[in-house]
């Protein structure tokens, strides 16, 4: 018989993905010490510098961390498997997918078939994007794959995609972001799609050929990160890029959303978008704002200190129990502050490298990492001074280092204040200021935008809000 109609024993969508990964193997299987395939030891710790900067590809998982992964396996899994091309139906309505356009809106209900969204937010350095990263390419073992020839799969060859990341547009359009994707993709297979895109004459073409694009390329989950205030939550196209979301998802294609936590309020104000996109989960990855923070001292700080080039490590316990401290609770910052503490213990030591808690002392010295302690110190001060940082909250909405997806439906946003709820409603009270004269600013920019768009920027999308609105087959 021959090989090309021999219908496969298993979907072949999956191919591009490891084996699945149950939770209890996740840990083992995100873990990454890239300096256990390096003998440092042999080297003289003068020399071992270079080596500090394999911190980037360190990564030690967390319980967060454990259960954000598992969900996102699945959901890529359920995604493949619901677009089974061994299916006729799937065949067939991959291929009026392709042939789609103005004139035959009618088949668009048959063309649905619904996906999950989940969201990431979390504030500067709390290790978002490695998390997502770490996560992605944990989940599928390579990125490309080409399947051969198979009409029992109705395709000549296929270049498929297990997910694709790509960084919100700095400003805000959904002709900027259908760009970004598009030259992802080109980047990743070799394609041209930027260059025939161009040749479009409206936005209205542009979003559905890309829309064809993932579809046909079966990404298997669509990573949108960066998202901030000013790109989506007020950016002038928000309800247009929320539309355009729910079409994908309709369409098949799992879509997660990353970025500050500012940058996702008006999308949880929305019922049926916080719906759909609470599928995977809302996670909310905070800073540790308190020494009862456990995770932060049982996980966090433990595993980031995995990552060392010196032989003897003096004073482990103490430097644990600092280390919320010294860094605001914040990640990111902890990372630098022990990778240049080990700096310091290498030029000081000649033989065997040791470092100790004065080492972290001497690094917050230094002064690219003293600067980056500023923003500790006004984290952790009981009454900070006049230095804000306007993309940080010492207080705010899950602001307590939470290790588990926030799943639950908000009716309005709204928190319970912190303990410390006098500081914490001045605080409220200076960002809703801020926040109001931003949406002024923000509203006048947007009568400039739409003063000088075009008319295909402004039109209503006919296909697109179809498919948006389909939602209710989604279940």
């Amino acid at each position: 018989m021959n090989s090309d109609l021999e219908l496969p024993a298993t979907n072949p969508l999956l191919d591009g993905l490891s084996p699945f990964i149950p939770y209890s193997r996740m840990p083992a299987a995100l873990l990454c010490e890239p300096l256990d395939r390096i003998p440092w030891r042999t080297v003289a710790p003068a020399d071992r510098e270079p080596f500090l900067e394999k911190f980037k590809d360190h990564f030690f998982p967390t319980t967060f961390g454990i259960n954000l992964a598992t969900r996102v396996e699945c959901a890529i899994r359920d995604g493949l498997e619901r677009r089974d091309p061994r299916t006729p139906s799937e065949q067939w309505r991959i291929n009026q997918l392709y042939m789609l356009s103005k004139d035959n809106v009618e088949i668009l209900p048959s063309l649905t078939n619904p996906a999950v969204g989940g969201i990431l937010d979390g504030w500067t350095g709390s290790g978002k994007s490695s998390l997502l990263k770490r996560t992605l390419c944990t989940i599928a073992s390579r990125q490309v794959l080409k399947h051969p020839r198979s009409e029992a799969c109705g395709w000549s060859t296929l270049t498929q995609i297990p997910y694709l990341y790509v960084d919100f547009p700095s400003n805000g359009t959904r002709g900027a972001l259908v760009i970004r994707v598009l030259s992802a993709i080109d980047v990743l297979i070799g394609t041209n799609y930027v260059t025939e895109c161009l040749r479009l004459r409206n936005l209205d073409a542009a979003l559905l050929f890309v829309m064809k694009v993932l579809s046909v390329h079966r990404v298997g989950m669509l990573v949108l990160d960066e998202a901030q205030p000013e790109t989506f939550d007020q950016s002038t196209w928000f309800r247009e890029l929320a539309t355009f979301f729910l079409a994908l998802l309709n369409l098949g294609i799992p879509t997660f959303l990353c970025g500050h936590p500012r940058a996702f309020e008006a999308l949880e104000r929305k019922a049926q978008l916080s719906r759909r996109f609470a599928d995977i989960g809302h996670f909310r990855l905070r800073r540790a704002a308190s020494d009862s923070d456990a995770w932060w001292f049982k996980e966090l700080a433990p595993g980031i200190i995995r990552f060392r080039v010196c032989e003897r490590l003096v004073d482990e316990s103490e430097i644990v129990a600092t280390s919320r401290v010294r860094s605001g609770g914040v990640p990111g910052i902890f990372v630098r502050l022990w990778v240049e503490a080990q700096r310091s213990a290498l030029r000081r030591c000649k033989v065997t490298a040791e470092l100790t808690i004065a080492d972290l002392d001497e690094a917050a010295r230094v002064p690219e990492i003293s600067d980056l302690l500023k923003m500790a110190t006004w984290l952790e001060a009981d009454k900070p001074d006049d230095l804000a940082y306007d993309d940080l909250e010492r207080y705010g909405p899950g602001d307590t280092g939470a290790t588990t997806a926030d799943t639950s439906d908000p009716v309005d946003g709204a928190t319970p204040l912190s303990a410390s709820s006098a500081d914490a409603a001045t605080e409220l009270r200076k960002r809703l200021q801020q926040d109001k004269k931003k949406g002024d600013a923000a509203k006048k920019r947007d009568e400039q935008l739409r003063k000088s768009a075009r008319p295909g920027d402004l039109r209503v999308e006919r296909i697109i809000n179809i498919l948006a609105g389909l939602d209710a087959n989604a279940g």
